[in-house]
């Protein structure tokens, strides 16, 4: 069974919820879009964080600034701000 066809056999049984069962499916795929969004932020700030101090440390270091962008993936007027 190829991917396409499991796909279409979830909407299939989807299409079959009563009105109460509908509604708890749509809650539930809220809940998960909600913490997977939360987890993505999270990740990426942490990421982002991580990226500003790597900058600090190679500014401090006397690294150039364009190998500090490609490095980090920093803009360069936020490592001229460090």
């Amino acid at each position: 069974m190829t991917f396409k066809n499991v796909n279409l056999l979830k909407i299939a049984e989807i299409a079959k919820f009563n009105p109460d069962e509908r509604m708890d499916f749509e809650e539930s795929v809220k809940i998960y879009r909600d913490l997977k969004n939360s987890i993505d932020t999270a990740r990426e700030e942490g990421s982002d964080k991580r990226a500003i101090e790597i900058a600090k440390s190679l500014k401090m270091l006397g690294v150039d600034i364009k190998t500090i962008q490609e490095s980090t993936g920093l803009s360069k007027g936020q490592i001229e701000k460090l």
